[in-house]
């Protein structure tokens, strides 16, 4: 057909850009998404036309974009303002309702989908390419094209591409790119920061060779620490005007965010900016310099640039001669430029938002993505939709002879479902249980301590399952995305080996248990920091699940474990919180995100956040909810007295004693995030963690015992 099209769609945490041919010529162009731009935001409000005592099984009327944001500004129970966070869930709630998360996110692409249309006739488009972060598990990706079958977009027309991949694909094509070379793709978005390292290859592709990512960092980052900056301005020149914006009425709120994200984007091409702050009484002007704006953000930007050292470290390649390609609308900021640009050499030809979809839909018309079926559909088993899989980084190479073209294009730890829910093989009490779901994949039985570091991986190739035997090269199960032209003869046989070495590591996890019960359940005062002998209503100090990662994390001058920092920590902490917090700031500085109760305090802390990939099943709900700031010795008391006397609601979840240290959770109030406060009073170390706004007391007692911190039951 003379007039056939190709969509692609770049769905964002914060915006959603999409790229077609344009109908005029057959270039590949930005799609515009509004009158006023080629983004919209990836909101979703749920709207109620019927009067908000309509019944819950009506269909739901979603709102998208800049129409979500406005309705939202009014009635904010009823926006979700970055559904692409929610991906692994099956339901999110809105209003008191649950609605399928396939539809909420099919109601953006929806939208896409219809601004693409008008654009072409209203005719459907011959395939509809989704990008993804490289890290996505296979369920996420699952997830994504569900919803796009849900926007009504037909199965067999869905393609799928990594982001890194999509956006050193666009670049290739603006400059030559030889093949064997190594490009880094710097992907700073409104809510994530995604980095990856590709290899060119002699047909124009790339695969992907090493990744890392944060995805407590974007955008919205840097949004929250000009808010911080206004409300330390304000306190300084005027209190009273600081106490009335942290519990200022919603419209309040917004024109202050909506203020500081344009200085933000102001700041990217002048030396300074204003952020307005309005109120019923009037209108204060705050003037915020580039230096100033730079010095707010350093530490989140370096945090940016020392996980870029590590992937091009963990990559093998020479970063001076490796160009970094910046893609999200927050790699603009000049100061990110600047410091990457001490790595390496930083590349950005055209508009950073749209360069994934172009660079997407480009890969779909050279054949570099392929249709991706969704598992459990063309005789291919039943889905495994509700088990998430690992968030893994990367995976080894697939063996030759695996079928091209499956078209699960990135989605790192596909097949990964398994291997989730089987859980660590070292912990007492779960081991058996992961056993069990490792071999019920037929993948062999790899713990979390042998599974091996990113390597290089091709995504024209289908996905693999995710367990490894790294004395296997050839160990891989049948992918649960594989092509149409797959055949059952491809699938490797089961054998009994996998079986017999899932039952000894089960074993040996309950022994090597008990040993660490054992070792640490000692005397009449129970384990270590016994606090003289008052157990504050505890039970003597155990860990259920000891955890050790299962590669060296990475260090520099920068960022440090917080055991490199505070060597003692091992001795009375379980090692489920000390061996998670892999990056903390080696320079101390203000807790900026703590609750309410430690806005004012004036000590440094070392701020930490933990390997995302520690967090397990927990990785998207407690990568917002993790214990940020830590101190010791005087600084510690310090910082323990000041919450104490901070005037706030306090209340005491667990007492001291026993080896458990004393915990107390501060609710949050207005606009301010609850806190959970962690006290070694016998070692005077503190520990304090920011939870997410959305959370409640009892998710945090749930991080709390995923860190070993209480009591499990």
């Amino acid at each position: 057909m003379n007039n056939a099209w190709h969509l692609a769609v770049d769905f964002g945490t914060s915006n959603t850009a999409a790229a077609h041919q344009s109908p005029m010529g057959r270039e590949i162009s930005a799609l515009a998404l509004t009158h006023r731009s080629n983004i919209m935001p990836s909101a979703v409000f749920l709207d109620a036309p019927h009067g908000t005592h309509a019944a819950n099984d009506e269909d739901p009327t979603l709102l998208n974009g800049d129409s979500a944001l406005a309705r939202g500004r009014r009635d904010p129970s009823r926006l979700l303002l970055s559904p692409k966070r929610y991906i692994d869930h099956d339901e999110v709630q809105l209003a008191g309702r649950s609605l399928p998360l396939t539809k909420v996110v099919g109601s953006v692409l929806a939208t896409v989908l219809r601004s693409g249309k008008a654009q072409h006739a209203n005719q459907d488009p011959e395939t509809v390419t989704l990008t993804h972060p490289e890290a996505w598990s296979a369920h996420s990706v699952e997830q994504l094209k569900r919803s796009a079958i849900a926007a009504g977009v037909q199965e067999q027309k869905i393609r799928v591409l990594s982001e890194p991949r999509a956006a050193a694909i666009h670049y290739a094509s603006q400059q030559s790119v030889q093949a064997g070379s190594h490009v880094a793709v710097f992907d700073f978005g409104g809510g994530t920061l995604d980095i990856a390292v590709l290899r060119a290859k002699q047909d124009g592709n790339f695969e992907v060779v090493a990744a890392k990512g944060d995805n407590s960092l974007g955008g919205r980052t840097i949004d929250n620490l000009l808010y911080r900056w206004v409300l330390n301005q304000l306190e300084h020149d005027d209190p009273d005007l600081a106490d009335y914006v942290r519990s200022a009425p919603i419209t309040t709120v917004h024109a202050l965010e909506s203020s500081i994200r344009e200085a933000k984007e102001i700041l990217s091409d002048t030396s300074s900016a204003t952020i307005s702050v309005s109120t019923p009484h009037g209108e204060t002007d705050l003037l915020i310099t580039r230096d100033e704006f730079n010095n707010v953000i350093e530490q989140s930007i370096m945090r940016g640039v020392e996980l870029t050292r590590a992937a091009l470290t963990q990559a093998g390649v020479d970063s001076t001669n490796t160009p970094i390609y910046m893609t999200g609308g927050s790699s603009r900021i000049p100061f990110v430029q600047d410091r990457l640009g001490e790595i390496g050499t930083v590349m950005t030809l055209d508009d950073p938002k749209t360069v994934v979809s172009r660079g997407a839909l480009a890969a779909t018309l050279r054949g570099f993505t392929g249709d991706a079926p969704i598992q459990g559909s063309r005789g291919q088993g039943a889905a495994r939709q509700n088990v998430p899989g690992p968030r893994t980084t990367g995976q080894p190479p697939r063996p030759n002879g695996i079928a091209a073209g499956a078209g699960a294009a990135g989605a790192a730890g596909a097949g990964a479902a398994g291997a989730a829910g089987a859980g660590a093989a070292g912990a007492a009490g779960a081991g058996a249980a992961g056993a069990a779901g490792a071999v019920g994949y037929g993948t062999g039985a790899a713990s979390a301590a042998s599974r091996p570091s990113p390597s290089t991986q091709s995504f024209n190739n289908q996905p693999q399952t995710s367990a490894f035997v790294p004395s296997s090269g050839n160990a891989y199960g049948a992918s649960s995305f594989s092509g149409a032209s797959a055949s059952s003869s491809a699938k490797p046989k089961k054998s009994n080996t996998p079986v017999i070495v899932t039952a000894a590591l089960a074993v040996l996890a309950v022994v090597v248990a008990i040993g660490f019960v054992v070792s640490n359940t000692g005397g009449d005062n129970g384990g270590s920091g016994g606090n003289g002998g008052d157990d504050g209503g505890n039970p003597p100090f155990t860990e259920a699940n000891p955890y050790t990662p299962s590669t060296t994390p990475y260090e520099s001058d920068m960022y440090k474990t917080v055991v490199s920092l505070i060597p003692e920590i091992k001795d009375y902490t379980p090692s489920g919180f000390y061996n998670r917090l892999t990056s903390c700031n080696t320079k101390p500085s203000s807790p900026a995100f703590a609750s309410a109760a430690y806005t004012d305090v004036n000590v440094n802390m070392y701020s930490c956040l933990p390997d995302y990939n520690s967090l397990g099943d927990h990785n998207d709900d407690f990568v917002y909810s993790n214990f940020r700031y830590v101190a010791s010795g005087d600084d510690a008391q310090k910082v323990y007295d000041h919450g104490k006397n901070s005037g706030g609601e306090i209340e005491t979840l667990q007492e001291a004693g026993n080896g458990w240290p004393e915990i107390t959770y501060h609710p949050g109030k207005d606009f301010d995030r609850s806190g959970t406060t962690v006290w070694y009073p016998d070692h005077k170390l503190i520990v304090l963690s920011a939870n997410n706004q959305e959370e409640t007391k009892e998710d945090a007692i749930e991080m709390l015992k995923f860190y070993g911190l209480m009591p499990q039951n």
